[in-house]
């Protein structure tokens, strides 16, 4: 069944809403220029108010941007969150300290020069996103417009620096508890990088460097140069590479009007939406977030 994570949770009732309509991973996003930040202490008094059976149900997500060592520290103190999302230029060596699954998002110029970052260990999952750019002319990316894998190194598992059977066992792992045993899946990474070749250059997709990342759930998004994410637009799904669609999340401008189509494309393990299941940000919409879920089961992809 595909896995649905909804972000952006600024209140206890969006939260009980989106659990009891089936979400199965909720993201509270700490970064202070988000339009739906909230801080670790309000999250954590959110997600401990829920009920057991409501608790028992999904993982919490803790979404930063460029934490420092204090700020993952306090997050994960708080005990309320199980996995952390990373969504700014955080090393490979940053994003290895955290021993589960990371969401990241990559600053999307040709080659950006990152400075080495030390980070509490933690003993959360990683989910590690990888964002794919629109066009300058706001289009959509055409097929001619993307280089093959190959063109600027593999855009394999291989090249990612994932083992082989990394589909099979992130999947298995997250339907089975949500990152219990992912660490085990993973090969734990020795070699730390200070620069990364991030996804974009008149529209292509160049990963280089992105293998060296470990312990990752890859999660695509949509590039913008002005916010790290919740943007609400779409890219091309189609261009996500046959490697990762059934091991990815898939975020950027999900919603009932493209979630059918995206997800016969990709068949990706989840979908990571925001907006589109919103009044304003940071407040959600019940009859948004219905309408989807009854989409889903209607089509039966979700129970």
């Amino acid at each position: 069944m595909l896995k649905i994570k909804i972000c952006g949770i600024t209140n206890l009732s969006d939260a009980i809403v989106c659990v009891e309509s089936g979400a199965d991973m909720l993201g509270f996003v700490l970064y202070p220029k988000s339009k739906r930040y909230i801080s670790h202490k309000n999250a954590a008094e959110i997600i401990f108010n829920l009920g057991t059976n409501q608790r028992q149900k999904l993982k919490t997500v803790a979404v930063m941007v460029n934490p420092t060592e204090r700020e993952l520290e306090e997050a994960i103190k708080t005990g309320a969150f199980d996995m952390i999302q990373l969504h700014g230029e955080e090393t490979p060596e940053f994003c290895a300290s955290v021993s589960l699954p990371v969401i990241k998002a990559f600053r999307v110029k040709t080659t950006t020069e990152h400075s080495s970052s030390s980070v509490a260990s933690a003993a959360l999952p990683v989910i590690k996103s990888f964002k794919v750019k629109i066009s300058k002319r706001n289009e959509l990316l055409n097929h001619d417009s993307v280089q093959h894998p190959g063109a600027f190194g593999d855009f394999t598992p291989d090249r990612l620096g994932l083992k082989e059977g990394f589909e099979e066992s992130v999947r298995k792992s997250l339907k089975e508890g949500f990152g219990e045993g992912i660490g085990d899946s993973f090969e734990k990474g020795s070699e730390r990088g200070s620069k990364m070749q991030n996804f974009f250059e008149s529209g292509d997709l160049t990963p280089s460097g992105i293998e060296r990342y470990k312990n990752i759930i890859p999660l695509f998004d949509t590039y913008s140069s002005a916010i790290p994410g919740g943007t609400g637009a779409v890219f091309d799904h189609a261009k996500i590479p046959v490697q990762y669609r059934e091991s990815c999340l898939l975020s950027g401008g999900i919603s009932k009007e493209n979630v059918i189509k995206a997800v016969k494309t990709i068949n990706p393990m989840g979908v990571d939406l925001s907006s589109s299941v919103e009044q304003s940000p940071g407040k959600k919409d019940y009859k948004k977030i219905n309408e989807f879920f009854e989409l889903l089961k209607k089509k039966r992809l979700i129970s």
